[in-house]
């Protein structure tokens, strides 16, 4: 005899969707931030674009994450369910996976798009980002055309009891994430052979190193929705679809988080630099505005004393630099070099 599900909305989604809320505010405030940093220097780029994406299909995310047990009544075994309400559940799990994946290869592409910022003076490293944007584009093309085409026809994946065929749904979402897997590992090693080329001091070279490591979370949250997509039992998945769901919301909502910490340290770091007191070199004869890749104007210095006193005039894209010898340039932060950047030499009379 059929005995329906109670009204209610089951533990444990009361305490996920509490956790989901937080990570979404947090993610807000970093998208904020991000937004305050980019205004101040007027430099939105592709990575900012891609990111707010992300942050927008985050937030639908969490929407059919709510509707999920409000609405759709997840969280009880699939025999208390009327085939009205199992149509109902499943449009939304249809949403939320066309949502989640859009989010993640968003943010994932945020991130790509910003090492070309910061790493602008390296051609070779374009070419490594380019090849790896033409991946993402297509592992994303792929999980898409497969979610939607999953089923034969597709209205059978809300339309309970319409003949259909179907995929194996296990093996396809466990490829999906160790590919996201894989791009996660390759998205936190790309940028450490950089930063340690970088002349910084051995602390900075750490805490910009730490910084992109935060990213090693979302691997490791995307590590834990595959294990529990292992166990998803596909016959009663309004019961056993509860864990990957979550897992899924805090992978997209860490990836969003991680990929605008660089931007927030930057912000930091600016407020802190306007914080201190400006001080006048005294002593100072003469200076000259050179450009990278000038030559050096009058008086002319030995190669080591002519780039140890630099000063960068106030760019809106960069505020540190430090120059080697030759044309080649690379930011001493986060913050991405401009196409042109003026640099004030001083000289001091001995």
């Amino acid at each position: 005899m059929f005995q329906p599900h109670p009204d209610v909305i089951p533990e444990p989604w009361p305490r996920f969707i509490a956790v989901m809320s937080t990570l979404t505010f947090l993610s807000t405030l970093t998208i904020f931030l991000r937004i305050v940093e980019r205004w101040t220097r007027s430099c939105f780029g592709w990575d900012d674009w891609t990111m707010f994406a992300s942050f927008f299909s985050s937030l639908g995310f969490l929407a059919l994450f709510i509707l999920c047990p409000t609405v759709g009544g997840a969280g009880y075994h699939v025999e208390t369910y009327t085939i009205p309400q199992l149509n109902t559940f499943l449009k939304i799990i249809y949403a939320g996976n066309i949502v989640y994946n859009a989010s993640v290869c968003l943010s994932k592409a945020s991130v790509i798009f910003y090492y070309r910022r910061i790493f602008a003076v390296n051609y070779r490293f374009h070419i490594y980002t380019n090849a790896l944007l033409v991946a993402l584009s297509i592992l994303f093309i792929s999980e898409e055309l497969g979610l939607t085409f999953a089923y034969n026809p597709v209205e059978a994946q809300w339309n309970v009891g319409m003949p259909h065929t179907e995929i194996n749904s296990a093996p396809f979402w466990l490829t999906c994430g160790i590919t996201y897997i894989i791009f996660d590992i390759l998205i936190l090693v790309t940028p450490l052979f950089q930063v340690w080329k970088l002349k910084l001091t051995f602390k900075r070279k750490l805490l910009i190193t730490g910084l992109f490591l935060l990213g090693s979370t979302v691997a490791v949250a995307t590590l834990l929705r595959l294990i529990y997509v292992a166990t998803v039992d596909f016959n009663d998945l309004t019961y056993t679809d509860t864990n990957p769901a979550l897992w899924a919301g805090i992978e997209i909502s860490l990836s969003i988080i991680c990929m605008n910490l660089p931007i927030v340290y930057t912000l930091w770091r600016e407020v802190r630099r306007k914080d201190q007191p400006k001080l006048t070199p005294k002593g100072t004869v003469g200076s000259s505005l050179i450009t990278f890749g000038s030559k050096p104007s009058r008086p002319k210095l030995s190669k080591k004393s002519a780039y140890e006193n630099l000063e960068l005039t106030e760019q809106p894209t960069a505020y540190e630099a430090y120059i080697e010898a030759g044309d080649m340039a690379e930011t001493a932060s986060t913050a991405p070099l401009s196409d042109v950047v003026q640099v004030q030499r001083s000289y001091r009379v001995v």
